[in-house]
């Protein structure tokens, strides 16, 4: 296996990805984009996690570039789901509030951790 190849590959990959969450999840087909940049990318990390340790400390410098690319995209999903989450709170301001087993108030329920 060619672990640059691997890499550079992986990298490309989050590059593509951050430049679809920029634009926006507008149709079906950008999901169904994201969806299959998820699954190519897990297959890499698959591949990769075959590696020893050591055979990958040569290439800190892009493992730097794409832990960086990684946080960028982990930041803009997190943008993307707290603005979801205003808006919901906006057109449903009626929103329940969730209490632990101890009757603690626990905060609001969110359409992200609520039982469907």
């Amino acid at each position: 296996m060619d672990v640059v190849k691997v890499l550079e590959n992986f990298k490309s990959l989050l590059i593509k990805e951050k430049s679809l969450l920029i634009k926006g999840i507008v149709d079906e087909e950008t999901t169904n984009e994201l969806s299959q940049l998820e699954k190519k990318k897990l297959d890499i990390l698959s591949e990769l996690s075959q590696l020893d340790v050591k055979a990958l400390k040569q290439y800190s410098s892009l493992l730097r570039e794409i832990e960086q690319l990684n946080k960028e995209i982990e930041s803009l999903i997190l943008n993307n789901l707290h603005f979801i989450e205003s808006i919901l709170k906006e057109i449903f301001p009626e929103r329940e509030t969730v209490y632990g087993s101890d009757g603690k108030n626990l905060g609001e329920v969110s359409i992200f951790n609520r039982k469907i």
